[in-house]
């Protein structure tokens, strides 16, 4: 979409580390190339998975060379170059260090992996002001307008006053929070309270957006954040003005 490149680079401003999943016969696709030059230009380290290891025509050899030349060709430090590969399938649930498996540890080697491989998460300052930059802005029927982000200073509870606060510094609106909700797993859970490094999202404002500051009233100073991209796709509905208007079909509108 038009802010594709925009959303990609704010939420890597939220993770701590990456998994490159490649299909052992495809190879890297073309946007495998764009993400991942977003996720190397700000310092992430990425661990490789071959996905569907079990395809007749997979070859996983040439392809993790693929995956390095492509890396190398994005300007990989050494310590990026230098990237962990695991095998797996998807559809059957497992990943593994060795192509052949053992299959019966699921996705236990990824999750350990990724447990020493990725660096702890970063937290910012739990004592100062709240201060949370949008990452993800999404319509919910019961609670409106939520916003995912994560918190880069103090902390947050449910019914506390926030602001937000354009790229400009300019106060957009000011309100309170209704809820706020943490990622359980694959589920979203209410919770009563959030800190500086948890990823949340909460609800209660109505002009918030992506890239805008979501902070403590006494905060007058807006965090830098990766600004929405302009549009890429244009499109114009007009009359037909055709000499064949009308007669394409039975169904014209």
């Amino acid at each position: 979409h038009a802010d594709f490149g925009g959303e990609v680079e704010r939420i890597l401003s939220m993770v701590d580390g990456a998994i490159v999943l490649v299909d052992s016969s495809e190879g890297p696709m073309p946007q495998t190339k764009f993400v991942v030059g977003k996720a190397l230009k700000v310092g992430l380290r990425p661990i490789v998975a071959i996905n569907k290891i079990d395809r007749p025509d997979g070859r996983h050899e040439e392809v993790i060379n693929e995956v390095f030349d492509l890396f190398a060709s994005l300007d990989a430090t050494d310590e990026q170059l230098d990237f962990p590969i695991l095998y797996g399938s998807g559809r059957d649930g497992w990943m593994n260090v060795n192509p052949e498996g053992p299959k019966d540890q699921g996705l236990a080697p990824l999750l350990d992996l990724v447990l020493k491989h990725v660096p702890e998460p970063s937290v910012g300052d739990e004592d100062g002001a709240f201060r949370m930059i949008g990452t993800l802005l999404e319509a919910n029927p019961f609670l409106g307008r939520v916003i995912t982000g994560r918190i880069h200073s103090g902390s947050i509870k449910p019914n506390q006053s926030v602001k937000v606060l354009g790229q400009d510094g300019k106060v957009i609106e000011t309100g309170r929070i209704s809820k706020i909700l943490a990622f359980r797993g694959i589920e979203r859970t209410a919770i009563d309270e959030a800190h500086a490094g948890d990823i949340v999202a909460i609800a209660g404002l109505s002009k918030g957006t992506v890239a805008d500051t979501f902070c403590d009233p006494s905060v007058s100073e807006a965090l830098e954040a990766q600004p929405i991209d302009p549009p890429t796709v244009t499109m114009s509905f007009l009359v037909n003005d055709s000499p064949l208007a009308g007669t394409e079909g039975d169904k014209v509108t």
